[in-house]
């Protein structure tokens, strides 16, 4: 059986990082302190390879039992979401060093138009904070400089998963959680309880 890609998957989303630091530094964009606006809807779609790096750190982190009922109870709300601010980030996401590509590109991301330009793909809460870093980096991207793409991102990880397809965050967050489970019963001992499989 192939490893699971989970540090090739982290690798990619330290390279947005960056990429989506410098795209700040360069147009002083940023979010609406302690927003949340875009986290609740369990609608996101995402693949379950972008959600491995979240299933193992659950997994490891011996609360899988209570992430696997949250998401058999999460109903049209994303299981990572808190309705109150966290007070390690300051954020809404319950997994945010792990959070998937659309969440960490949204707001900080460009798409290309109909005439291959580069074109801003923004929220309304930033528009409207920071009508001025919104305008800046729209004179940026006219310019073709370097930004975050969300493309670009899409078929990176179709590289590492030419199987994936995007489906609701805790959908694949639960697959994820089911992939990594039956890696990890490889190594279980002799008579050791194995993993619980996500519904």
């Amino acid at each position: 059986m192939s490893p699971l890609p989970v540090a090739d998957m982290q690798g990619l989303y330290a390279e947005i990082d960056r990429a989506i630091t410098a795209f700040k530094l360069a147009t002083g964009l940023r979010c609406r302190s302690q927003c949340g606006q875009c986290c609740p809807e369990a609608s996101i779609a995402v693949t379950m390879v972008e959600m491995l790096p979240a299933a193992a750190a659950l997994l490891a982190s011996g609360d899988i039992q209570h992430w696997l009922a949250k998401l058999a109870d999460a109903g049209r709300t994303c299981v990572a979401f808190s309705p109150d601010p966290l007070p390690e980030t300051g954020g809404h996401c319950r997994i945010y060093e792990h959070r998937p590509v659309v969440c960490r590109l949204f707001g900080f991301a460009a798409i290309r138009n109909r005439l291959g330009k580069l074109e801003l793909s923004t929220c309304r809460p930033i528009r409207q904070d920071f009508p001025e870093a919104v305008s800046r980096a729209e004179a940026l991207l006219a310019k073709d400089i370097p930004a975050p793409l969300l493309t670009g991102y899409s078929q990176r990880l179709f590289g590492l998963d030419p199987t994936a397809h995007p489906m609701p965050i805790n959908q694949a967050l639960a697959r994820a959680i089911q992939r990594c489970g039956l890696f990890s019963t490889l190594d279980t001992p002799p008579g050791a309880e194995p993993l619980p499989r996500a519904g």
